[in-house]
């Protein structure tokens, strides 16, 4: 396949992801989507400067640069239409079996001093507190076991602002929305709280959730500290180079299930919504949270692929917009991934060995199409047509 072929067939890719957001939207938001998207993919950033000069327009790349940066300051509601369109696209996607991983992240600034509405967090990469804002992120896998986005948002701790469970419960229900009580949620430690657990529970859910020692259950109609159920129980069975054992108990009238996993690193108490009754659906309990780190991959991919902690948007709203059009990236990308051909001419343009199957092969993907992206004249070419502005 040509270089000149593959570059058509990621800008229908583009194209394609695009035009499902194009009723909801004015033609000069189109346009800025569409470009957006193109120049996002074609350059590995959210630097304006750079994606205006990638576009290769006719006019000169300063124009082209302010009009973007207007556009960016103009659109921070893109991130709810982007979060609404990907969570109803891939809904067919999400299955009782499906895993749902929820974990929340942080977006923070090497040299930022005035950008809007900051605060302190706790940056993941280095454990430091720096300035920055709260991010949550919601991954599944498919059938093929490749991760995709269903939804993202980042949130500041000023004006508006309630707790960070009150913001983990919003994008809860925005995906329960659009796929009801499908799918497991799994959860890591912190999500244990009553708010989210009561929440899950109320709305039938599923779920898989590493829970701290000092929470209480029910176990024989006594309470009891989770740390004294593990602990005091023999391990029984072995997974893994671990060992583990479970028991049957209650939460808030609930039936649950109480994993206790220990081998020579790991020391982790699982608590499982309903009562299991075979050990093997205890061990498919723990493969799909050792599975978890797939959502903390989206969050580095977001920020090392697309470069958001690098972008020089110093307005919320600003930030916002470029989030929400690095997620809508994403989806792209793994929309190229399920084009099997394509994604093999892009994994040889981007001069690696022929790589194994992954769950996450989306920083080839995009090294392929950067390097088709050089060698094409143009990106995109407009006609005028009439385009109906959404009320």
């Amino acid at each position: 396949m040509k270089v000149t072929e593959i570059g058509t067939k990621v800008k229908q890719k583009i194209r394609l992801v695009a035009d499902h957001l194009k009723s909801n939207l004015t033609c000069p938001k189109y346009k800025f989507v569409l470009e957006m998207l193109a120049g996002i993919i074609s350059t590995g950033g959210l630097n304006l400067e750079r994606i205006s000069g990638s576009l290769k327009e006719s006019i000169s790349c300063r124009h082209t640069h302010k009009r973007l940066c207007r556009q960016v300051q103009q659109n921070g509601e893109l991130m709810q239409l982007i979060n609404d369109y990907i969570l109803h696209t891939t809904s067919s996607n999400i299955r009782d079996t499906t895993c749902i991983y929820l974990d929340g992240g942080d977006i923070t600034y090497a040299s930022a001093t005035s950008y809007e509405y900051m605060s302190k967090v706790k940056d993941g990469s280095t454990g430091g507190i720096k300035d920055g804002y709260v991010s949550n992120l919601v991954v599944c896998k498919d059938n093929q076991g490749r991760v995709f986005p269903v939804c993202y948002n980042i949130y500041h701790r000023h004006t508006g602002y309630e707790s960070d469970n009150k913001e983990t419960l919003k994008i809860i229900d925005l995906f329960l929305s659009a796929n009801g009580n499908n799918g497991i949620w799994v959860l890591d430690r912190g999500y244990d709280s009553g708010y989210i657990i009561d929440k899950l529970l109320s709305n039938n859910c599923n779920f898989i959730i590493r829970m701290v020692g000092t929470r209480h259950l029910v176990y024989k109609n006594e309470k009891v500290i989770v740390n004294d159920l593990a602990k005091n129980n023999p391990l029984k069975y072995h997974y893994k180079y671990g060992e583990y054992h479970y028991k049957k108990c209650y939460y808030k009238g609930h039936e649950v299930t109480m994993i206790y996993y220990k081998k020579k690193n790991v020391d982790m108490k699982l608590l499982v919504s309903g009562h299991i009754q075979r050990k093997k659906e205890i061990e498919l309990c723990l493969e799909r949270y050792f599975q978890r780190w797939c959502v903390e991959d989206g969050h580095r991919f977001i920020k090392q692929a697309f470069m958001l902690e690098k972008s020089r948007a110093s307005k919320f709203e600003s930030i916002k917009c470029l989030a929400g059009l690095a997620i809508l990236a994403w989806y792209v990308l793994y929309k190229i991934a399920n084009d099997e051909a394509l994604k093999y001419e892009l994994l040889e343009q981007s001069k690696t060995t022929k790589p194994k199957k992954v769950s996450f092969d989306y920083y080839r993907i995009i090294r392929g199409i950067q390097e088709v992206f050089k060698l094409l004249t143009e990106m995109f070419r407009f006609r005028t047509y009439k385009h109906k502005e959404t009320q």
